[in-house]
C-alpha cells in the first residue's frame, strides 16, 4: 500500500517564488529519500500565492523516515519563517490504483484494471 501527500499551501505572494527558490534543494534532497515514489512542490502560475503539494511514498515507514529528515524540517522552518496563510495537506492510503486511460486512449472514472 502507498501513501500519497496533495495538498495547497498559501503564502503571500510575494514571497512564494523565494520560497520556491529555498526549498528547491530540499525537495531534491527529499527526493532520494528511501521510499520517496515522487516529490513535487510546484507553483500555481495563476495565483501567485499557492503551492501545491504532491508526495508519493511506499509506506508509513518511509514517510515516517522523511518527517524526521533534516530536508522536512528544513523546508519546515522557511515556510515557518515567511508565515503560511493556508494550508490543506493531507495524506491518503492508495489501496487501489488503476490507469485513467483505457488502452484506446480513452478516459475513464471506474477502477477497470485490478493493481
Amino acid at each position: 500500500m502507498g501513501i500519497i501527500i496533495a495538498g495547497v499551501l498559501r503564502v503571500a505572494p510575494e514571497d512564494r517564488d523565494r520560497v520556491m527558490t529555498d526549498i528547491a534543494p530540499l525537495n531534491e534532497t527529499s527526493r532520494r529519500e528511501h521510499g520517496c515514489q515522487r516529490y513535487d512542490w510546484s507553483p500555481d502560475y495563476h495565483d501567485l500565492g499557492i503551492i501545491y503539494v504532491f508526495e508519493a511514498w511506499d509506506d508509513e515507514e518511509s514517510l515516517a523516515g522523511h518527517f524526521s529528515s533534516d530536508a522536512y524540517w528544513k523546508t519546515r522552518g522557511i515556510f515557518e519563517e515567511v508565515g503560511v496563510i493556508e494550508s490543506e495537506i493531507y495524506k491518503y492510503q492508495t489501496d487501489l490504483r488503476g490507469p485513467v486511460y483505457d488502452d484506446d486512449g480513452m478516459p475513464r472514472a471506474d477502477f477497470f484494471t485490478t493493481s
